[in-house]
């Protein structure tokens, strides 16, 4: 399976459809991608990386930074369109893997989110959650119970060890959008037998309402508005200032 119909597998968990493979954890970064970035026109304004000095700039760069434009961070999104109403205000998808790929490992990871493995032809997980959630608690619990079927009845439960905690990988629009951790499950009475299953949470982001992505001086991206745009700013408009358009 691909590492695409990898990651949509475990996306449809929370849209209803019916996973058959696991997740490329870290792959699913790269699903993320903010809104259509407005890109310099001539490098003039502080946002461009010039020095503010032309009259578009008054109302195009930030306030603090020479000029009247309100300018923020993005905001949380779904990554993916489809599981938004699934999703907590924050949008974080969390998803869990151990990185086999085998129908047996399947069918633990079904069991492990409350589903009922069907063995036929093309198995599939019955209901449950598979290896997502939208909360970290449940993706833990989801974890912990995998981890006890992988390790084996005589030698659960199996518990977390070594492990670090959540490493940041990657942003958009200023804020933090995905996270990776790897976890170690060791059985509490085999020794020598255990299971390293990795984390991620992941989300987008978009700008506020009636805000726009724009490349910034230096690298990433910023959302901004012009301060005429307080009141409203509908249709083609523009500026009354300067006679930019916005």
């Amino acid at each position: 399976m691909s590492i695409h119909n990898r990651i949509h597998a475990v996306l449809a968990t929370l849209i209803g459809v019916v996973p058959t493979g696991l997740l490329a954890v870290v792959a699913a970064i790269a699903t993320i991608a903010p809104a259509p970035v407005a890109k310099a026109s001539n490098n003039q304004c502080v946002w461009e990386g010039g020095t503010g000095v032309d009259a578009s700039c008054r109302v195009e760069d930030c306030i603090g930074r020479g000029g009247s434009a309100r300018c923020s961070v993005g905001a949380p999104a779904a990554y993916t369109t489809g599981n938004d109403g699934a999703l907590l205000p924050y949008k974080w998808f969390f998803s869990a893997d151990n990185g086999y790929s085998t129908a047996p490992i399947w069918a633990m990871w079904c069991e492990a989110g409350g589903g009922v493995w069907v063995p036929n032809a093309n198995p599939y997980c019955d209901g449950g959650t598979f290896q997502s959630a939208n909360e970290e608690g449940r993706i833990l619990e989801i974890a912990q119970n995998f981890a006890n079927l992988y390790v084996g009845a005589n030698c659960a439960p199996a518990h977390a060890g070594s492990g670090g905690g959540w490493t940041q990988a990657s942003e958009s629009l200023g804020i933090p959008t995905s996270f990776n951790r790897t976890s170690e499950y060791v059985s509490s009475n085999c020794p020598n037998v255990s299971v390293q299953i990795t984390f991620a949470k992941v989300r987008g982001a978009q700008c506020p309402a009636n805000y726009t992505a724009r490349s910034a001086a230096g690298g990433g991206q910023e959302c901004w508005r012009p301060a005429e745009c307080d009141q409203t700013c509908t249709g083609n408009p523009v500026s009354m200032v300067t006679g930019t358009k916005f």
